[in-house]
């Protein structure tokens, strides 16, 4: 087919509408054109925007090409189509089912579906509220089919309607001038299914509700509707985010969203591009379809800023509205974009199909960089899937109960200063407000206001220092006054197309030399960390010499924006930890259940890490936050942030538990053990348990000055416990290394299986193959790797444990930089790794390896794994990371507890969730826990065998009660005095 392309789109070649029709400013092609082997698309005569997509189809699937006389042979059918898509008549038959009643202010409604096989083929609404518009977001429609949730969505932004009633026709949705909102996407069940609407808002609503149920055939293939919702506070304009609309994990297809942007100026928000990521193409972690740009998602185009007059409906795509609100606005100035502005999709004949991941992020990329340029988003998503797909959207209901956000409250966010900036710190001093600033002969400087000149890029305050250095070796000197302690100084500095190479010094000091300040154009360059340094006299001189330029450079100028002055002892934190948070951004909604993920810490490096408060009040027990209940992508590594002691922790997958050390967990036998069964002797030469249930570790713990160990009862009744320990003579030296032992908790990991070498899919039931990694441990640090337990609670049956281990030793170097690509040794399976062969259903113990405990090769259950590594210990110099692996032969779920044991110099760090105790300790002492003290009865500093107790320090083998967590109990040794060791037991 050869055609004017332009025309093609708009409907005025050979395709006639509906399936070639114009939007604002653009055209739209929704006829299928199928090909056998290949399609080759070329143009001519001039270049323009465009997005094509294309859907693959198995080898071997029967496909007729596509010739231009197919359009005349099938014109009556194409014209047939075209008319059920522009006018869509209501499905009427089955049953009708209605509700017309007034719910009170936070109260629900429900309405019970016939008994399935059955499927909503009509859905209409109508309000009735003295607040429309706050009626529209706080009732809330919510589906319940086969005993799961699938729909939870405010009923306005199901319907694309926020903020009051704006009418438009979709084929699978409209909003009717009379109020009235059709749905007509059919929704299957097998057995049941309910409809409920809450009434979120503090005022009643009258609902009137028309149902229309008919039977439909369930096989493998149906799938389940389902909606989310998501909404946020407001963004700054920069940085620039990718917003997620949903993950999902399972097999299904996409059908529709809304994308909804409240803007408080005129200007166009809405450049950010659409990434659309399907099964195998996350792992590769580049986009199956990489948009260009948000109102070409959205079928219409740009090149103006838009108005109300921009808005359309058509079967598959509507720009509901766009702006124009001029309540608060200068009157006689077009408002443009001002106030809410809803896209909307659906995608029938594009439906986006996925096997067993799909992920949507929109990024948000406004226009204007103005400090009052935040924009407050709301995201709905309709997709189908097979029963059991999970995703990352829980209900917000505080959100949707609260008030419709409007513009004057996404003003305020500025006018309270709070302005968006690169690197959120706590002080920021502007180089062109410094008053003492001094400069050599020849470098004449001072404020420039930026402004908006130069968007999208933002400076600090909109203004930088400019210094017109005339050659190499003038420089500019700032003092900065009123320093009273240490700091870490960050430069935020600006390169451009005529800027010199800078050396820096702190107090004299050199710090940093070569920053090349040269770029094409003018931008903010990336941050220059100066170090931590203490001020002199309560003061703190940062010089900057410009020692020449880079030959592209037409000059030797200096722009300094901003220095950020951050306390340090928030600062200390490894090269990876860095180099991940400095590449990532998160975004999360704080919740009321505890563990608390109480919101975005900002940190001294420049981006996000998350926030987590856990354990309220003084109860030292541990506690798990579910990342996919709190709305974080589950499958994807997040760092964390102790909100209470200001401390990095560690990256992790699926969820979070507060770092509390299991007894059993470290003695080898593991946190998963049945309670018929809770505890199974055995060991192996360093760890032992009894079969009176004593447990005895043999690792030699040396410490340098004095060491603490810490029981803490987490559990829910009263416990007996003695502890012992043995001590003696050690020699520390500069190889000396200090003993540790960190323990991780994963549940709920999602598997989605591997089939046998050789099974059909069709006969075993098994998905594609697919595994994640599970991360026993990063330590960034010199030290021995000596071992670690696993214990695997297997949710459902079916051999979990297929899974390679990966080693990495020293794969970091001294600056950070390093690669993760190819492991030092990798295995060949869990069992393997551990000793024994597949599927091993019988507890053993040797001395290196053992299994306490087992449940057999393919059932439902508890599993403890356990190694020690003597003869093998790894030894690293910089850096070592243990990943595992997660593969289990059928789709699921995993619960993993882990202890990996380790010995590390002084200041080796592990990066991973760990088992650091200090503040519990802390905390403990403070709530009027006893400590006692081991002490040195014979004066020579020698130890020999001590025992201790919470209720008699000094008497061997004494034993105590330590009551539940509901009065917070701690059992503390204490030794103090020359180097030596301990062995616990």
């Amino acid at each position: 087919m050869a055609t004017n392309f332009i025309a093609l789109v708009r409907g005025l070649g050979p395709v006639p509408p509906p399936f070639a029709q114009p939007t604002a400013r653009a055209g739209n092609l929704y006829l299928p054109i199928p090909f056998r082997k290949s399609c080759k698309i070329t143009q001519v005569d001039g270049a323009f925007y465009y997005l094509i997509n294309y859907r693959a189809y198995p080898p071997g699937t029967e496909v007729e090409s596509f010739r231009p006389e197919m359009l005349e042979t099938h014109r009556a059918l194409l014209e047939e189509a075209g008319r059920a898509l522009v006018d869509p008549a209501d499905f009427t038959g089955g049953t009708a089912l209605t509700l017309a009643k007034q719910i009170p202010a936070k109260t629900s409604e429900t309405l019970s579906l016939p008994a399935g096989p059955a499927a909503i083929r009509h859905l209409e609404f109508q309000l009735q509220a003295a607040d429309l518009a706050q009626a529209l977001r706080s009732t809330v429609v919510e589906l319940e089919f086969d005993g799961g949730r699938t729909v939870w969505c405010p009923l306005g932004d199901f319907f694309s309607n926020v903020n009051g009633l704006d009418p438009y026709r979709t084929w699978e949705r409209e909003a009717r001038a009379d109020g009235t909102l059709v749905c007509r996407w059919i929704m299957p069940y097998q057995t049941d299914g309910r409809l409920r609407l809450h009434n979120l808002a503090a005022t009643p609503v009258t609902v009137n509700l028309r149902a229309n149920v008919s039977p439909w055939q369930w096989t493998k293939a149906s799938l389940h509707f389902h909606t989310c919702w998501r909404t946020d506070g407001p963004y700054p304009p920069r940085p620039v985010r990718d917003l997620n609309f949903v993950d999902v994990t399972g097999r299904g297809i996409h059908v529709g969203d809304t994308f909804i942007v409240l803007n408080p100026l005129w200007s166009w928000w809405g450049e950010g591009d659409e990434k659309v990521y399907v099964d195998e193409d996350l792992d590769r972690r580049f986009p199956s379809h990489f948009g260009t740009g948000t109102e070409d998602y959205y079928g219409w185009a740009g090149g103006e800023v838009p108005t109300r007059r921009d808005e359309f409906s058509s079967p598959f795509l509507a720009n509901v509205r766009v702006g124009g609100q001029t309540r608060d606005w200068p009157a006689g100035k077009e408002p443009f974009t001002h106030g809410y502005n809803i896209c909307t999709r659906t995608r029938s004949l594009d439906a986006t199909p996925f096997a067993r991941r799909f992920k949507f992020d929109m990024e948000a990329f406004n226009m204007i960089a103005t400090q009052d340029a935040y924009l407050q988003y709301a995201l709905v998503v309709h997709w189908y899937a097979a029963p059991g797909a999970a995703h990352n959207r829980p209900p917000l209901p505080e959100a949707a109960a609260a008030p419709v956000p409007q513009t004057e409250d996404v003003l305020k966010l500025p006018q309270q200063g709070m302005v968006p900036y690169a690197t959120p710190v706590r002080e920021i001093i502007e180089f062109e407000n410094i008053k003492q600033v001094e400069t050599s002969p020849g470098l004449k400087g001072g404020p420039q206001h930026i402004g908006e000149t130069l968007p999208p890029y933002q400076w600090s305050q909109g203004a930088l220092y400019f210094g017109r250095a005339m050659a190499a070796g003038n420089w500019v000197t700032f003092t900065l006054s009123g320093q009273s302690r240490p700091k870490r100084l960050v430069v935020h500095a600006t390169q451009s197309y005529d800027y010199g190479i800078l050396d820096s010094s702190v107090n004299e000091q050199p710090v940093a030399e070569g920053w090349d300040g040269y770029a094409p154009t003018t931008h903010p360059g990336k941050p220059l960390d100066l170090g931590v340094h203490a001020p002199q006299d309560d003061q703190s001189r940062l010089k900057f010499v410009v020692t020449g330029k880079n030959p592209k450079a037409t000059g030797y100028f200096i722009g300094l924006d901003a220095v950020a002055l951050e306390d340090t002892e928030e600062t200390e934190i490894s090269a990876e930890a860095r180099e991940f948070l400095e590449t990532d951004v998160f975004d999360a909604r704080p919740r009321r259940e505890w563990p608390q993920l109480v919101g975005l810490m900002k940190r001294p490096w420049g981006t996000a890490a998350m926030a987590i408060l856990w354990n309220p009040g003084t109860s030292d027990q541990a506690a798990t936050l579910d990342f996919a209940a709190v709305g974080l992508d589950p499958q994807r590594e997040h760092a964390v942030w102790s909100y209470r002691d200001h401390r990095f922790l560690g990256f992790t997958r699926m969820g979070w538990t507060s770092p509390v050390l299991p007894a059993g967990q470290f003695f080898g036998n593991g946190v998963s053990s049945s309670a018929a069964k809770p505890r199974n002797a055995g060991g192996n030469y360093l760890q032992r348990v009894a079969a009176n249930g004593d447990m005895t570790s043999f690792f030699v713990m040396p410490y340098q000055d004095n060491a603490r160990i810490n029981v803490i009862n987490t559990g829910p009744q009263t416990l007996q416990v003695t502890m012992q320990i043995d001590s003696g003579d050690w020699t520390w030296n500069d190889n000396s290394m200090h003993f540790h032992a960190n323990y991780r908790r994963e549940t709920g990991i999602r598997t989605q299986g591997t089939p046998w070498p050789g099974a059909k899919a069709d006969e075993t039931g098994y998905s594609a193959p697919g595994a994640a990694d599970y991360r026993f441990l990063t330590v960034r640090g010199k030290g021995v790797y000596v071992g670690d337990v696993l214990s695997v609670s297997n949710r459902t049956a079916g051999w979990w444990g297929e899974g390679d281990e990966r080693i990495y030793v020293d794969y970091l170097h001294a600056n950070g930089s390093g690669s993760t690509s190819k492991p030092q040794h990798l295995g060949t399976g869990t069992e393997d790794y551990y000793g024994y062969s597949f599927g091993s259903g019988k507890p053993f113990a040797s001395p290196f390896v053992g299994q306490p405990s087992s449940i057999g090769e393919r059932q439902g259950g508890p599993t403890v794994n356990s190694r020690v590594r003597g003869l093998d210990a790894i030894p690293f110099d910089r850096s070592f990371k243990f990943d595992l692996e997660i593969r289990k032969w059928a789709a699921g779920a995993l619960d993993y507890d882990t202890i990996a044991l380790w010995y590390g110099r002084p200041g080796a760090v592990a990066l991973v969730p760990a088992a650091d105790l200090a503040q519990d300790f802390k905390a403990g002492a403070q709530d009027g826990a006893s400590a006692g003290t081991l002490a040195d009865t014979a004066g020579d500093g020698k130890w020999s065998y001590h025992s201790s107790s919470h209720a008699n320090p000094s008497a061997a083998g004494a034993s105590t009660a330590l009551p539940p967590p509901e009065t917070p109990s701690h059992l503390t040794v204490q030794v103090r005095g020359r180097p030596a060791s301990a062995r616990l037991g």
